[in-house]
């Protein structure tokens, strides 16, 4: 999972955004975590954080587990909380297909929430900036 957040870290920060890739080790568990952070201008951060979560180990047709009770899921987290799913299985290139997924899915919801007539408590009403402003020199400008 880290070689493909790597990818993308590395591709957001090519392209000029303002990104952190940071990792550490989960207390309960002893297993990394990593979150991608994508800084936009007046807007909320997008994120893309993986960590463990314990879960009871499913039974099915009537069979349990001898040895533990718990096993633990990748799961991804937003600024919101989990997204709900597992990435254990997945391949490198189906980790960055699902953060540029998420990410493009972030920024229509800012899109969406800016375009309302309603103020928002989370999202500014300034429409989000899908890519980074070019300099004349034809560089792009950090924010």
């Amino acid at each position: 999972m880290e070689p493909a957040l790597q990818d993308v870290y590395k591709e957001f920060a090519r392209l000029g955004y303002s990104t952190e890739l940071i990792s550490d080790v989960d207390p309960h568990s002893n297993i990394p975590t990593h979150a991608l952070l994508v800084n936009i201008e007046n807007q909320r951060r997008f994120q893309y954080f993986v960590s463990p979560v314990s879960t009871p180990i499913p039974s099915f047709g009537g069979r349990r587990a001898q040895t533990a009770e718990n096993y633990y899921r990748l799961e991804v987290f937003n600024l919101t909380g989990s997204e709900g799913y597992d990435l254990m299985g997945l391949s490198k290139q189906q980790i960055i297909d699902d953060v540029i997924d998420r990410y493009e899915t972030h920024i229509a919801f800012l899109t969406v929430t800016s375009n309302a007539d309603n103020p928002s408590l989370l999202t500014p009403p300034a429409p989000p900036v899908a890519e980074p402003a070019l300099e004349e020199s034809g560089n792009p400008e950090k924010h």
